[in-house]
């Protein structure tokens, strides 16, 4: 196992997902399910349409069709590539 997939494990093992996405969009209307709406930072809108699944941190957009892990939501929120997004989420999760 390379160490990169070993550190991309141990970060979504560890790291606190919902805490992650409220801090990086505001407040998750969650449905019990582990599931949660909010308004999408990729685009403007007035009512929420970017779904994150609170679990295992996939999300998806149904306004702008973006969507992806929390690695790519971290790379396209912040203006990063995979590594620095591999390394500020294993810091955020307190595995490095």
């Amino acid at each position: 196992m390379s160490k990169f997939k070993f550190l991309k494990d141990k970060v979504l093992n560890s790291l606190d997902i919902r805490g992650y996405y409220s801090e990086a969009l505001g407040p998750l209307k969650e449905n019990g399910r582990g599931e949660a709406k909010t308004l999408c930072c990729f685009h403007s809108e007035t009512e929420p349409s970017l779904f994150v699944n609170t679990q295992n941190g996939l999300w998806h957009c149904f306004g702008c069709k973006a969507g992806g892990s929390v690695f790519d939501f971290h790379m396209r929120r912040y203006g990063v590539d995979f590594k620095v997004a591999l390394v500020e989420l294993a810091r955020r999760a307190g595995v490095l």
